[in-house]
This record gives structure tokens, sequence and C-alpha cells, in this order.
């Protein structure tokens, strides 16, 4: 090839070439400095940094809020089974404490009951003390008026001849059977009292057993009674003028006098009478 030929070959190269012009219109583009870049860098590393500490902080609140749920439901679960355990030793507590309060009270009731039930037996025991203290001094009266004869005529009275004879002597010795016979009454109403007595010893112990009220009302039903019972030791003969035995032969009535076994100086006195008074001459005696 010749030099010409390239040289030609360059020459067409180098013209311009026809070219068409495109409706596509390229944007211009903005060139920003370099503070701008560094600027919008940082906004853009500030925002990933937010984002990022952001999430890491929920993360963290997160982990932080559900191990304390868990934690608080862990110390509740806790709680719970503790105040259980708390309440059932309270309980228990209760329990013993009631039934040491029950207990005491059942001993204390017990013996509340047995002191009772001594003081009804003591005082049984004095009333039947009374009772036979009366009979005996009655008794002793009774022996005494035997050597008396009694008279028909009321109210009865009890005198001695200074000498006997046939009737005073008869008259003695039915006077005596009726003393005999009014001995034995008494001794009679006696027994009859004791029973009576132990009678309602035991209807007072079974009232008491089954209603506590009524066995108060019980006692002091009682109280009237006893008092009664110990003014026997203190009274006279109360009682004796209101039953007095038929005598032997059947057509004299004796009864005894009221007062006799209190105005035992009226005895004494009348002692010295009898030897003053004439004889088959009866000498009064005040009631």
């Amino acid at each position: 090839m010749d030099y010409d030929d390239m040289d030609d070959e360059d020459d067409r190269d180098i013209r311009p070439k026809r070219t068409l012009a495109s409706t596509v219109v390229m944007p211009s583009i903005e060139t920003k400095s370099r503070e701008e870049r560094i600027e919008e860098m940082n906004k853009t590393e500030k925002k990933e940094v937010t984002t990022r500490n952001r999430r890491m902080f929920s993360n963290l609140l997160m982990g932080t809020l559900t191990r304390f749920q868990k934690d608080e439901k862990k110390i509740q679960n806790v709680e719970k089974i503790q105040a259980e355990k708390q309440k059932e030793v309270e309980k228990r507590l209760e329990d013993k404490k009631r039934e040491d309060r029950e207990k005491i009270m059942a001993e204390r009731q017990k013996l509340f009951d047995e002191r009772r039930e001594q003081e009804k037996e003591l005082r049984a025991l004095q009333r039947k003390k009374a009772l036979i203290q009366y009979a005996e001094a009655k008794k002793e009266h009774y022996k005494l008026l035997r050597n008396f004869i009694q008279t028909q005529t009321k109210p009865t009275l009890f005198f001695a001849p200074a000498k006997h004879s046939m009737r005073s002597l008869e008259l003695l010795k039915a006077s005596e059977k009726a003393i005999d016979g009014l001995m034995e009454l008494r001794q009679k109403e006696l027994e009859r009292e004791l029973e009576n007595s132990v009678d309602d010893d035991h209807q007072e112990h079974n009232t008491s057993g089954a209603n506590e009220a009524e066995a108060g009302n019980s006692k002091e039903a009682n109280t009237p009674r006893r008092r009664r019972d110990r003014s026997y030791s203190h009274s006279g003969d109360e009682d004796d003028h209101e039953k007095s035995p038929e005598p032997a032969d059947g057509k004299e009535k004796s009864a005894e006098p009221e007062g006799v076994h209190e105005n035992n100086d009226e005895d004494d006195a009348m002692g010295e009478e009898e030897r003053i008074q004439p004889e088959e001459e009866p000498m009064d005696k005040d009631d």
C-alpha cells in the first residue's frame, strides 16, 4: 500500500459526519459541592444511627420488660404460694387456739359442774343432818313428856300429880301410848322427809344435766326450803300441834303443846309446882 492512499483514508475519517438532532433532551446534572455531600452523608448516617439506636433501645426495652414481666409473674407466684402457706399456718394456729379455748371451757364447765354437784351433796347432807338433829331433839322431848299426863282439852296440857292413884296411873299409861304413837309418827315423817330429799337431789341432778337454766331455777326454788330446814333446829314444836295420834283407849285425843321444846324453863317450873299441887289437880301450862 502506498503512503498516499493511507493519507486519503485518514482524511476521510477526519471529515465531520452528518448527524440528526434528537428530540430527547438530557436533564442537566447538578453538581454538588463537597460540603453538601458530606452534610448529606452525615444526615443519612444520623438517620441510620437513630434508627439503629431506636431499634436497639426498643429491643433492650422489650427484653427488659419481658424479663421484668417474667420475674413479676415468678414473684407473684411465689408470693401467692407464700400467702397460701401463711394462710394455712394461720388457720392451723386459729384452729389450735379454738381447740385450746374449747378445751379450757370444757374443763371449766366440768369443774363448775363438779363443784355444783359437791355443793348439792353438801346441802343434802346438811339437810339430812338438820332433820336428824330435829328428830333427835323431838325424841328427847317426847321422852320427857312420857312422865306426864295429857289432858283432853285444847290447848293440850301436861301435868303430874303429887301422888298417883289408879285413875292417874291409867291416864299416865294412856298418855305414854299416845306419846309413843306420836314418836312413831315423827319417825315415819323423818324417813319420808329423807326419802323426799334423796328424790329431790336426783331430780335436780337430772334437770341440771338437761337444762342449765332450769337447774338455776330449781336452786332458787330450794332456797326457802333450805332456810326452813335450817330453822328446824331453832324452832319449837311448830308441826306437832297439827297432828296428834289417837290414844290407846280410842276415846282420848293427844296432842303435843306448842313451844314445849323451847320453853324448858317452864318444864322446870312445872316440876316445882307439881310438889305443891294437890292430888288429881291438873297444872296449867301455857303453850
